[in-house]
C-alpha cells in the first residue's frame, strides 16, 4: 500500500536563485512538487515574464510569491499569548501560570495549559526577556535556572606576571 505523499506548506526559497529564469518543470523539479501546483499558483498571483511559451518565471518573483504567500500563514502572539497547537491559535495560559526552561544561553521556553482546550502550550523566548516574562506571568518554576550563571566566563586572576600560579 503506497503512502500518501504529504503536501508541504512552506519551501525552501534560498534554492531560487535571484536573477534567472525557470521554467515550470525547473521549478517543479527544485522543490519536488508537481508542475500544476506551479499552474495553481500562477491563478494565486504568480506572475510570469511574459506570454510566450514556454512560460518563464524570475527567480526574484519567485521568491516574493512563496514569501508573500509563507508569511501570510504566521500567526503572531501577544507578550501574554503562547500558541495552542490543538486550537490552532494563540490563546493564553490557565490562570496565567506558566513554567520556564532554560534551553541555552540565548533561548528559554515558556510552557503553560491552553485556557480553552486544557492542552499544553508553548513558545521559545529570549534570555534577555526573562524578567520581563515574569513580570506578565504567574511562574511557577524556572528551570535550568542554574544554568544562567554557568553561560558566564570565570576569569581567573590568580596568576603571576610569569603565568605561573601563585
Amino acid at each position: 500500500m503506497q503512502s500518501k505523499k504529504k503536501f508541504k506548506k512552506t519551501f525552501n526559497i534560498n534554492l531560487v536563485k535571484q536573477d534567472y529564469s525557470y521554467t515550470i518543470s525547473e521549478i517543479a523539479e527544485l522543490f519536488n512538487i508537481h508542475k500544476q501546483t506551479i499552474t495553481t499558483w500562477k491563478k494565486e498571483g504568480l506572475r510570469k515574464n511574459d506570454d510566450t511559451r514556454p512560460y518563464l518565471f524570475y527567480g526574484a518573483e519567485i521568491k516574493r510569491f512563496l514569501k508573500n504567500r509563507q508569511n501570510t500563514r504566521k500567526i503572531k502572539c501577544k507578550d501574554n499569548e503562547l500558541f495552542c497547537m490543538k486550537c490552532r491559535k494563540p490563546v493564553k495560559s490557565w490562570e496565567n501560570i506558566v513554567d520556564i526552561k532554560i534551553l541555552n544561553e540565548n533561548f528559554l521556553n515558556i510552557e503553560g495549559i491552553c485556557n480553552v482546550c486544557s492542552s499544553k502550550i508553548n513558545k521559545i523566548n529570549s534570555i534577555k526577556n526573562l524578567n520581563k516574562l515574569q513580570a506578565i506571568f504567574n511562574v511557577q518554576v524556572i528551570h535550568n535556572k542554574h544554568l544562567i550563571e554557568s553561560f558566564k566566563p570565570s576569569v581567573i586572576t590568580h596568576f603571576n606576571k610569569e603565568g605561573k600560579n601563585d
